[in-house]
């Protein structure tokens, strides 16, 4: 599949105390979960991520180019350095993701600028198809002061599938990790 994928793992992970993407679950990194996962549908992978160390993990690391602005920044990196129309973004602390979902969300995003599920009337935007067109608007949103993801895509030509249909089939896919307590509470 001809389509970019981006793992967003830049944050600063203070909920959890150390870096999220290199915690394990289940014996594996974070991270580790979602790219072995991912590089099914695609080759092309990068980790959006500020911190050197994230090359560790064998792919290019995209730094924000507006610094301290949050998963914004994150996703005007991915769209200013991609060179696809298509790109996947996927948070890497959501090791439950599978790979039907992610071509579900694909398949929905034609003809649409944003795609990504909405889960009780929220849109989950760290898991989602965003098309290269989106590029110079993100760009600006940002520039002008905006850091909220639910505001960003509501500016866009944006899909809202339905998130409790792809949760019937695979109950955790939205689970993501942000303490050590969410990790211990699925068994770590």
């Amino acid at each position: 599949m001809n389509v970019n994928i981006y793992i967003l793992a830049g944050g600063k992970s203070s909920r959890m105390g150390s870096d999220k993407a290199s915690t394990l679950f289940h014996g594996k990194q974070m991270i580790k979960h979602v790219i072995d996962v991912v590089a099914l549908i695609s080759p092309n992978i990068f980790i959006l991520s500020n911190h050197d160390n994230h090359t560790k993990f064998g792919f290019e690391c995209i730094k924000d180019i507006i610094k301290e602005v949050g998963p914004a920044g994150g996703i005007d990196a991915m769209l200013q350095h991609s060179k696809h129309e298509k790109n996947i973004l996927v948070g890497c602390d959501m090791p439950f993701i599978d790979v039907v979902s992610i071509q579900k969300i694909i398949t929905a995003s034609n003809n649409y600028e944003i795609t990504v599920p909405l889960l009780n009337n929220y849109p989950e935007a760290l898991i989602g198809v965003y098309h290269s067109s989106c590029k110079e608007k993100w760009r600006n949103e940002l520039i002008k002061g905006e850091r909220k993801l639910s505001t960003f895509i509501s500016k866009f030509n944006t899909h809202l599938i339905d998130g409790n249909e792809l949760q019937k089939e695979n109950p955790l896919l939205f689970s993501n990790f942000n303490s050590l307590k969410d990790i211990e509470a699925h068994g770590q």
